[in-house]
């Protein structure tokens, strides 16, 4: 009997123990993190003005001129203007409108391109049996591509082909309304405006002979 009251006990105790040392439900924890946050300057606060440094005004340095080939590029340039103005011709990229054996139809083509486009040249060209009608003159095919697409909403068979030009300073130049004003003045001291010298050509050119 006295040992199963001192086992009793022992349980009794043994409980209220771990009731005493085991936490309430109601707690919170707290602990204080403030140590490990990032700080960072209060830039509303410190408005303070900005410090302005004095520049240095540093004197020039002077390096010499190394491995320079300015004159080699002046002799190089040269002799490329040598070369082209010892060439006759140039390549370049022209636009074809119409080509046949239908004389009637190529000067209705040239007749056409020269209404709406003035400001290019149209070349008829004749190889028998056929007449060639061209317009414009372009150094470059992507300088011309623009224009084609235009030309080509009027004549659908047009084209783009690579020709030969003269080798003249202003060949790529368009051509534009002159309106010529004369120096010799009347009475009432005005100008006078003539009109553009009308310069005759033959109505189509052999385009043998050009080519030549």
């Amino acid at each position: 009997m006295y040992k199963a009251s001192l086992v009793t006990l022992t349980l009794f105790l043994t409980f209220k123990l771990d009731v005493v040392a085991r936490p309430s439900d109601t707690e919170t924890y707290i602990e204080n993190l403030s140590i490990h946050r990032t700080k960072f300057p209060n830039m509303m606060v410190e408005n303070v003005p900005p410090q302005f440094q004095k520049l240095k005004i540093k004197k020039k340095l002077i390096f010499p001129i190394e491995h320079d080939i300015t004159q080699q590029l002046h002799e190089l340039l040269l002799d490329l203007k040598s070369y082209y103005e010892m060439t006759e011709s140039i390549s370049g990229y022209t636009i074809q409108a119409y080509t046949g054996s239908n004389r009637q139809l190529a000067f209705q083509t040239k007749d056409k391109l020269s209404e709406y486009h003035p400001a290019f040249d149209v070349e008829i060209q004749y190889r028998q049996p056929n007449f060639t009608v061209r317009i414009g003159r372009f150094l470059d095919r992507l300088e011309a591509y623009e224009f084609y697409v235009d030309i080509k909403k009027m004549f659908p068979q047009a084209i783009i082909r690579p020709t030969q030009f003269p080798n003249k300073a202003d060949i790529f130049n368009p051509l534009h309304p002159v309106q010529v004003v004369d120096i010799t003045q009347d009475i009432e001291g005005d100008a006078t405006l003539l009109p553009e010298n009308d310069v005759k050509q033959p109505p189509y050119q052999n385009i043998d002979d050009v080519e030549k």
